[in-house]
């Protein structure tokens, strides 16, 4: 879609000639240029300064292609070069919206100005964030009183899937975080958002959360988060959501409650294993894995009401920032309803704590011996698992079926292998 709108845009305004141009140097530049194909496969690798190291052999007309500019900004801005980086993102992004950033941050100035006419003194620059899939940020900076405030910008293409998840964060902040007050004290403020005339771009200005990322040593805050966004049940919200939240949004976590679910999980668990066929352990675990989940039907028991929640969605370690006083998690556009501990999973997933590392640090924390706590636990391993595996490149596997999966199946079938937990009704029929 969005090279189909690129295309109607360079017809419409350069005419056939430059279209065929642009298309045909794409094709050089990307399809047939073997050392294009290894810039991406060390950017993918996270190998940025192999990556820049090759950038800079290319030829002068790879640098008029928008995907490979980004992908180079990204590479100077992971190593910390973070003027490179801006000076690159701002040249692609110039070159790719077919507009100047001056007139960009104009428009958007305007907007706020109108939304916040007491304000003096804005000051807007543009910063580049660091996100793979983003355009950028605007930085603002302006005096209320005898206070000097700070906003951020963030923009986006109005093209396809970019204005889908845009519209998805604004009704989060305009009408979500209205109807559920508890996550204003998690979640900045937004000021204004909207389309930027006579582009192809959207804008959202929010309040700037001072601060630092997340650190490993911050689980309990990040606990504290979780907690004020999964209070809210996921029957309660479901209606507000159905418009804003797709199908495609809804992981298979969503759906632990249906056998058709596992039967997709271990299926491309099982292709996954294949592509390792070298590491039997790791088929023997996951064999294992799916007699003791496919034995216990578990699942039957999971509660509509009670297990699955409102999640954030994207428990990626940028998304949360803390402040001297307390903790924000920020870029809203992939809530859903989802299993109540799903945006852990995620959330130890990025940080790739080892499955000791988890037991040590959260299981051992939430263990009691009922039926919903050993389903929580359970599925929350489960989910681990999935991601482990199906996300594992070649070089990690032996690492990873040791350290994270092994002993994770484990738990779970110790977990499910004896009678060690007891609703309160068995309880009370033993006694």
């Amino acid at each position: 879609m969005l090279i189909f709108y690129r295309f109607k845009r360079i017809v419409k305004e350069e005419g056939y000639l430059k279209l065929i141009e642009k298309f045909f140097n794409k094709l050089a530049i990307i399809d047939f240029n073997p050392e294009f194909r290894r810039f991406n496969k060390l950017y993918e690798q996270d190998k940025w300064e192999e990556a820049i190291e090759l950038a800079y052999g290319f030829k002068k007309r790879t640098y008029q292609n928008y995907e490979f500019v980004n992908k180079l900004g990204v590479c100077h801005f992971k190593i910390g070069e973070r003027e490179t980086a801006n000076s690159i993102m701002k040249t692609g992004f110039e070159m790719e919206m077919n507009c100047k950033m001056e007139e960009v941050i104009q428009k958007i100035d305007f907007n706020i100005l109108e939304q916040m006419p007491a304000i003096e003194n804005l000051i807007s620059t543009y910063r580049f964030n660091g996100g793979k899939r983003n355009l950028g940020l605007i930085e603002h900076e302006y005096t209320q009183g005898d206070e000097t405030r700070q906003l951020i910008t963030k923009v986006t293409t109005n093209v396809s899937e970019e204005h889908k998840r845009f519209l998805k964060e604004v009704f989060f902040y305009n009408d979500i975080r209205e109807q559920y007050p508890q996550l204003k004290a998690i979640t900045p403020n937004m000021v204004c958002s909207g389309a930027i005339d006579g582009t192809n771009l959207n804008f959202m200005t929010l309040t700037k959360i001072h601060g630092r990322p997340s650190k490993k040593t911050d689980l309990n805050h990040v606990l504290e988060i979780d907690a004020v966004i999964k209070s809210i049940q996921g029957e309660a919200i479901k209606k507000q959501i159905e418009n804003a939240v797709s199908k495609d949004d809804l992981s298979l976590s969503a759906h632990l409650h249906k056998i058709s679910t596992h039967s997709e999980i271990f299926s491309i668990l099982h292709k996954k294993v294949r592509e390792h066929n070298s590491f039997q352990d790791l088929a023997d675990a996951v064999k294992r894995l799916e007699d003791v989940m496919s034995g216990s039907k578990l699942y039957e028991k999971i509660d509509l009401d009670s297990h699955y929640v409102f999640c954030h969605g994207d428990y990626n370690t940028g998304n949360f920032i803390f402040d001297d006083s307390r903790p924000y998690i920020i870029d809203w556009a992939e809530y859903r309803i989802d299993f109540v501990d799903a945006d852990l999973a995620n959330y130890f997933f990025k940080f790739n704590y080892t499955f000791k590392e988890i037991e040590d640090t959260y299981l051992r924390s939430i263990e009691n011996q009922t039926e919903e706590n050993l389903i929580r636990r359970v599925f929350f391993v489960y989910i681990l698992i999935f991601k482990w595996l199906t996300r594992m490149v070649y070089e990690e596997a032996e690492q990873t079926a040791a350290q994270k999966i092994e002993p994770a199946v484990l738990y779970i079938e110790n977990a499910l292998d004896i009678p060690n937990y007891e609703t309160k009704e068995q309880a009370v029929c033993s006694t």
